[in-house]
């Protein structure tokens, strides 16, 4: 079923600074985020930027869009935005609230606005969506993000599986999979993105000016993690979801 969550309270806010309304002023950065652990800050937040470096809370700080409307556990974490081919803004967010355990995510919310005001949102619990498969024995889906894929005309999301020990996720690993053409649920059973010996989290895909995607992910338990884990960067010169190059390992600060 399609649904909606109106966010009026953002109307005056975004109408006084112009930044979607006034083509002139169109360059704004929109951060969306999380605040916290806690029930009440796994809520979705936006802040905005002229440089990129510097954000103001919008709305007082306070969420924009509450998660009890929106999302199974009634939490969201790991917010992404991305700003479509087509006019459209896609956001993705882990299915999640912490306070009822680590391991209690078993799948993302999906979101899509033309104004970032009204959103249609679907929820995707891989235990029934994938019923019968694998991917149904997840105890984890963290930090979705969304990536246009011009080789398969498509909107990809990628985000790391985890589950027991005994399962088929034992270890972090980052997967993909497709959004439909609506944005209210995922095609395929998700594929593995990229090998690594080590545990992967929070993956994020750029792609630059000479048509090179970088991936960036967490990982930690190899060798120099210094208990803090390190971000790794790996190149893909083809496509976006094979033939990745590893570059190197930067320590976490």
């Amino acid at each position: 079923m399609r649904k909606t969550v109106m966010t009026f309270f953002l109307l005056q806010m975004l109408f006084t600074t112009s930044v979607f309304c006034n083509k002139h002023l169109d360059g704004y950065y929109l951060f969306v985020y999380f605040t916290g652990n806690q029930t009440s800050k796994q809520q979705i937040c936006y802040a905005l930027s002229s440089d990129g470096i510097d954000f103001v809370p919008l709305n007082g700080g306070h969420p924009v869009i509450a998660s009890d409307s929106i999302a199974v556990m009634k939490g969201v974490r790991d917010p992404h935005i991305l700003r479509g081919t087509n006019g459209w803004f896609y956001m993705v967010a882990t299915d999640m609230d912490w306070t009822k355990g680590k391991w209690s995510n078993r799948g993302i919310v999906m979101m899509r606005s033309q104004n970032l005001l009204d959103w249609e949102h679907h929820t995707v619990d891989f235990h029934q969506r994938f019923a019968g498969t694998e991917a149904a024995k997840v105890n984890a889906v963290w930090a979705p993000q969304t990536i246009w894929d011009p080789a398969a005309q498509k909107y990809m999301i990628y985000f790391s599986l985890h589950s027991e020990k005994d399962g088929p996720y034992p270890q972090d690993a980052i997967y993909y999979t497709y959004a439909n053409a609506d944005f209210s649920d995922v095609e395929i059973i998700p594929k593995r993105l990229f090998e690594y010996p080590y545990p992967t989290i929070d993956a994020d895909i750029v792609l630059d000016e000479a048509g090179i995607y970088h991936l960036f992910f967490n990982t930690w338990g190899g060798p120099m993690v210094y208990y803090v884990g390190n971000i790794c960067l790996q190149i893909c010169m083809i496509k976006i979801n094979g033939g990745w190059l590893k570059v190197g390992c930067s320590l976490m600060i």
